[in-house]
Formats: C-alpha cells, sequence, structure tokens
C-alpha cells in the first residue's frame, strides 16, 4: 500500500526521505517501529544500467543509486523493487 504525500515533479539529483518498516539486518524480521533515510535521485541514463525499462522519476519508480548517498539506503522490503 501506498501513500501519496508529494506530487511535484521530481528530477535527478533530488534528496527524498525514503521511509518504511523493512528489515534491518539480514534474516531480521520487519521492524515495529518506522526509519527513514536520506536517498538521492539517479538521472534516466544512470538508472537504465540497472533497469533498461526505466523512464524517469516521474513514473511508476523512482530510481535512487547506492553509489550517490554511500553508507545510506533503505532497508529489504522498503523499496517496493522486486530487484
Amino acid at each position: 500500500m501506498s501513500i501519496p504525500i508529494y506530487n511535484g515533479t521530481i528530477i535527478s539529483g533530488q534528496q527524498l526521505m525514503a521511509m518504511g518498516w523493512g528489515v534491518a539486518e539480514d534474516d531480521a524480521t520487519n521492524l515495529n517501529m518506522m526509519r527513514g533515510t536520506i536517498v538521492t535521485t539517479g538521472d534516466t541514463a544512470s538508472c537504465q544500467v540497472y533497469y533498461r525499462n526505466f523512464d524517469d522519476n516521474n513514473g511508476p519508480q523512482i530510481c535512487t543509486l547506492g553509489s550517490l548517498n554511500p553508507g545510506s539506503s533503505t532497508c529489504s522490503g522498503d523499496s517496493g523493487s522486486s530487484v
């Protein structure tokens, strides 16, 4: 389930707060307290390296690249990604 909280345009290099109850460690269970981290959106060409059908950050997906925020990422289960 998603909760829309922003309806503006998302551009490459934009910082966003990603939040969720995903697992924080391998083999852990989901957390009972929401956590968050700052992530930075990637540009279309860089994101297409990982997902060739990626169009832009204003479609059904937002691409954030770990290289833009070393040491900070969403927990497993937070991103909605199947990859």
